[in-house]
């Protein structure tokens, strides 16, 4: 489905002399009145004296307003239908698959509400599931954003400038990173000199030096351990005072909606946004980040140190990771298909949860149990 202001442009060039003002409303529809199977490129519009009906960028009806009393939604097998009513009888205006049904009713709706109030409304458009003109998805709930063809840097971007006051915590986090991904590399090298000098050594070795790396590997563990708890407690308060802005932001920005719009936002699905959604912002800024950071140090470091010791040995090692990549690349995508089923399916029901446990006093107080099981 296209959005209102295309199909006007579209209108305003079928029609010469039209103008902006005289259009209340157009919609598309999809299949021939005729043929049960027939597609076509149909475009409908409710002028302010009359509705004009184009199949393929041809004129094919032009009704007069004021001989219609009343417009109806029906619902088919496959198909929904837009009718009108002129002297008493139904006359069908256009048809469309199960797509357009919301679109359909909710117009039909507002039309018949036009014929005596005139005035239409377009809050509707919110409500009705549209899709992505580039690549054709399903918009999420509420949303009129398509996460698969956003510009996501503009949007790291901006998250990155809310974080601005909080950087410093970030920062030290990635600093931390480095500095415990570097001090992980000294653990094998540490290691290999136990075995190659001590253990497997074919000459007893000096006592001392054994326990020299012994207590070097129990030392290396100890600073391991207290500066993961130094970057944990870093990642905690950074993470707590973001999570307190970003609540603040949603929070903040709830309060500015109008009535209209918050009454088609149930409690539990505004709950969500402010805890749910939030929180996964929070762990992408103070861990995803990180972690990134830190895989990144030891594929390089651990690559260099291969190709240092032996370039053969490294060749070897990086010669499936071609197919690596493409397996993984792959399976994640895969994974990545169902973790946003799953991530859909959970915000429905984090939302859902929310209503109930909110009307739960409401049910009792009233005596209503037995109705709503």
């Amino acid at each position: 489905m296209e959005k209102r202001t295309t199909l006007n442009e579209k209108l305003l060039l079928l029609i010469p002399g039209l103008s902006e003002e005289d259009i209340i409303v157009p919609f598309q529809y999809n299949l021939d009145k005729t043929s049960s199977h027939k597609p076509v490129n149909g475009l409908a519009g409710v002028l302010r004296d009359r509705i004009v009906v184009f199949a393929d960028e041809k004129l094919t009806e032009s009704i007069p307003l004021t001989e219609i009393t009343e417009f109806k939604y029906l619902s088919g097998i496959g198909c929904v239908f837009m009718e009108y009513v002129a002297d008493g009888k139904n006359h069908m205006l256009c048809r469309a698959d199960m797509e357009f049904s919301r679109l359909y009713a909710s117009v039909a709706k507002n039309l018949n509400r036009y014929m005596q109030t005139k005035r239409f409304d377009y809050g509707y458009e919110e409500e009705i599931e549209l899709y992505c003109p580039k690549c054709s998805r399903p918009y999420n709930s509420g949303s009129r954003i398509c996460a698969n063809c956003v510009d996501k840097k503009h949007y790291l971007a901006r998250i990155w400038s809310i974080a601005k006051p909080y950087r410093g915590y970030i920062y030290f986090s990635v600093f931390m990173y480095f500095v415990i991904a570097a001090a992980s590399l000294i653990t094998p090298y540490l290691n290999r000199v136990l075995v190659d000098d001590y253990i497997m050594a074919e000459t007893m070795p000096r006592w001392q030096g054994f326990l020299l790396v012994i207590l070097s590997i129990l030392a290396l563990n100890i600073v391991l351990q207290l500066l993961s708890v130094l970057r944990n407690l870093t990642l905690i308060t950074g993470s707590n005072k973001i999570a307190v802005r970003l609540r603040e932001l949603v929070f903040n920005k709830i309060e500015m909606m109008s009535l209209s719009r918050i009454s088609k936002r149930t409690s539990g699905e505004l709950m969500n946004r402010v805890t749910g959604d939030t929180n996964t912002l929070n762990r992408f800024i103070t861990h995803d980040i990180g972690n990134a950071c830190e895989q990144i140090i030891i594929f390089l470091a651990v690559g260099s140190f291969l190709f240092m010791y032996d370039w053969k040995l490294a060749l070897i090692v990086i010669l499936p990771m071609p197919a690596v990549v493409i397996i993984n690349r792959m399976f994640w995508s895969f994974m990545h298909r169902h973790w946003h089923k799953q991530w859909t399916l959970n915000a429905k029901s984090s939302t859902i949860l929310h209503d109930i446990f909110s009307g739960i006093r409401v049910v009792k107080a009233f005596g209503m149990e037995k109705y709503e099981f």
